[in-house]
């Protein structure tokens, strides 16, 4: 078979609950988005998890509300410029 779609996720204990971390994907998640959710949630629920928090750009947001997703918060960042330390 052909790899077509590709993610990662990691386990995250904050201290008042446990969540399912999508902290990268890649590929035609469009065709496989139903599958995709299904198998997070089951893995979730094996892992005893409270949330689900999908970690990417600001189009996620548009393809995961209508599927009970919220944006919960906003990551502000800047590059850090190369150079000699002084």
């Amino acid at each position: 078979g052909t790899v077509r779609l590709v993610y990662f996720t990691s386990l995250v204990t904050y201290p008042n609950m446990k969540t399912l971390q999508v902290i990268w994907a890649g590929g035609k998640l469009e065709n496989f988005l139903h599958a995709i959710i299904t198998s997070l949630e089951s893995f979730a629920k094996q892992e005893e998890c409270d949330e689900i928090e999908v970690l990417g750009r600001g189009g996620w947001e548009k393809v995961l509300l209508p599927h009970g997703f919220k944006r919960k918060v906003v990551c502000l960042s800047r590059p850090v410029e190369k150079g000699r330390m002084q």
